[in-house]
């Protein structure tokens, strides 16, 4: 249904009668024309722009044109000293190849919130009210046409009703799409490197009886995984890199307490650091609420590397 009330979406009445026949898209354009050159301080910059952009569908969208030509209408700025009451000043119509101008208040050269000095904004305004000249002001413009046209763009980019406008060209389609198929046939394996939700814990140097309890199997490891939990939350994988200071490394023996890939070194160390070689993954999220019932393995790192940064899929 059509609005009477709506200058663009009501139709020419015919001669007789009441009814509507139906309005191509220049009279529908010089409908929306008259209706901002008639009262502008009701129109919002965005919302004019986007009925002229549906209003040109065979036209680049606003913004986007490489030429003039391919632009339905100018964009400028009318100067003035006092701060903008609304966003659009007036409209000029067009004539022959002459597109119609529309003048803005909001963002441009001149005026109180523009880059240049005021004395500049008042001699435009003087030159084109006394003199009638518009010089500077068209001048000024050329450049500010294209900053408006590229201001709208922006906005209507990040709009997703607006992308609806042109059903061919939504872009909020293309990157749900592209969302919806990510992961399902561009992975090769179950892991995949990832640097930026994975972080290593490392502890040391400790004692022996302190790296003992951090094993698997005791509850500091559970109490620490709690601990962990609690400050950065679930979104985040760890590791954790147990330094065993270098005089308390236990030298292998038959019989005593050392675990075979925890606590056991072959032969004897040369090296006066601390042992880092024992890297142990987070425990499961779950097991934090008992520690008692903790059971993760670790794994040995000699090149203190490992899995730091792989994400099992």
């Amino acid at each position: 249904m059509r609005d009477a009330a709506d200058p663009v979406s009501a139709g020419p009445q015919r001669p007789g009668g009441s009814d509507t026949v139906q309005a191509g898209p220049a009279d529908r354009r010089q409908a929306l024309f008259a209706a901002i050159a008639a009262t502008p301080w009701r129109w919002n910059y965005f919302q004019a722009l986007r009925l002229l952009d549906c209003l040109n569908p065979e036209l680049p969208r606003l913004g986007q044109a490489r030429r003039p030509a391919d632009e339905p209408v100018r964009l400028g700025q009318q100067p003035a000293l006092d701060f903008a009451p609304a966003s659009l000043a007036g409209l000029e119509p067009g004539h022959g190849s002459v597109p119609a101008r529309i003048s803005v208040r909001f963002l441009g050269l001149f005026g109180p919130n523009g880059p240049l000095p005021l004395h500049l904004s008042e001699y435009a305004r003087k030159r084109l009210l006394h003199a009638g000249d518009a010089s500077l002001v068209r001048f000024a413009d050329l450049i500010q046409h294209r900053f408006l046209s590229l201001f709208y763009r922006a906005w209507a980019q990040a709009q997703p009703c607006v992308s609806l406008d042109r059903p061919g060209q939504d872009r909020f389609a293309h990157y749900v799409g592209a969302l919806c198929g990510l992961g399902l046939d561009s992975l090769l394996g179950r892991r995949v490197w990832d640097r930026q939700h994975k972080f290593r814990l490392q502890i040391g140097p400790l004692s022996l009886p302190d790296y003992d309890c951090l094993l698997p199997q005791a509850d500091g490891l559970a109490l620490l995984a709690a601990a962990v939990r609690n400050y950065v939350g679930f979104e985040f994988d760890w590791d954790l890199c147990l330094l065993l200071r270098a005089d308390s490394v236990p030298r292998l023996a038959l019989g005593g307490k050392q675990r075979l890939g925890y606590s056991s070194w072959l032969g004897r160390r040369r090296s006066g650091l601390a042992a880092g070689d024992l890297v142990l993954a987070a425990p499961p999220a779950s097991s934090h609420s008992n520690p008692g019932e903790h059971r993760q393995a670790g794994h040995r790192d000699p090149a203190a590397g490992g899995s730091h940064g792989q994400r099992t899929l």
